[in-house]
């Protein structure tokens, strides 16, 4: 009776902590030689929202509103966004026009993305304003933004797979972020020469024992910061949750990260 009655309430415990909506963690990233005009530089993070049979419009509302209550410079949204038929959850997805309408919303595609008819929901993202980079780079005033597809893509005959060197301007003096979903890219990004990729795909295990299986999977890029060469690595927990709503020993998240060079 005992063990029931623990299990009844982890659950009850984990569903809540899925559904009351992500936390917003703030984040300094150390950065060694930073330019000095990206001293303070802020990231707004989503990954693995996973629109979809339980992640519906009043939750991406909730995304919505403290994403931009953030005031970042940069909003990054790192894959497995959908997660459903379009035709059954476009209307969910409206929110994500209000960060498109801001001009910083970049995109990558996660393998559930892929799942769910890319091309469908790449029309949808893109009708919201939302930017999307597939192995593609785009340089602004201060930095370099690339994104690469996901593994997941080669699936998929019409999609090439993840190039991170496509994704860069080696010759570029700019700092070099990249988007991509899968952190196991990590080894291959860090080459390319970025100085720091945004992942997700993990969602630390979302709950036990999960949470033990993914860290040695993917370590050690399972979740948090972690370093790659002379990349930072930042994994996401996850903005929303996959298959069951439930959460035990990681929570749901929007990374608020603040550019910080050491040498300042």
């Amino acid at each position: 009776p005992l063990v029931l009655f623990l299990s009844v309430v982890s659950l009850f415990v984990g569903h809540s902590v899925a559904r009351r909506g992500p936390s917003v963690l703030a984040l300094d990233i150390l950065i060694k030689n930073l330019p000095r005009e990206l001293e303070g530089f802020k990231i707004a993070h989503i990954t693995d929202l996973h629109i979809g049979l339980t992640i519906r419009k009043n939750y991406v509302e909730k995304v919505v509103e403290k994403t931009l209550a953030a005031n970042a410079d940069l909003i990054a949204l790192t894959g497995d966004i959908a997660d459903g038929d379009l035709s059954k959850y476009g209307e969910d997805s409206l929110p994500l026009e209000r960060l498109g309408q801001t001009g910083k919303a970049w995109l990558v595609p996660g393998n559930h993305d892929y799942y769910c008819d890319w091309p469908v929901w790449k029309k949808k993202f893109l009708s919201l304003g939302i930017q999307i980079l597939e192995n593609q780079f785009v340089l602004r005033e201060n930095f370099l933004l690339g994104g690469v597809t996901d593994p997941a893509a080669l699936m998929y005959g019409e999609h090439d797979g993840p190039k991170p060197r496509e994704a860069i301007d080696a010759n570029s003096k700019l700092f070099k972020i990249l988007l991509a979903h899968n952190p196991k890219l990590a080894e291959a990004s860090a080459k390319a020469g970025f100085d720091l990729m945004l992942s997700g795909h993990t969602h630390a295990g979302q709950f036990f024992p999960w949470t033990v299986v993914v860290k040695l999977i993917h370590r050690p890029h399972y979740g948090g910061l972690s370093q790659e060469g002379k990349m930072k690595v930042y994994v996401g927990p996850g903005t929303g949750t996959w298959g069951p709503p439930v959460r035990l020993g990681t929570t749901p998240e929007i990374t608020i990260i603040t550019l910080r060079g050491e040498n300042f």
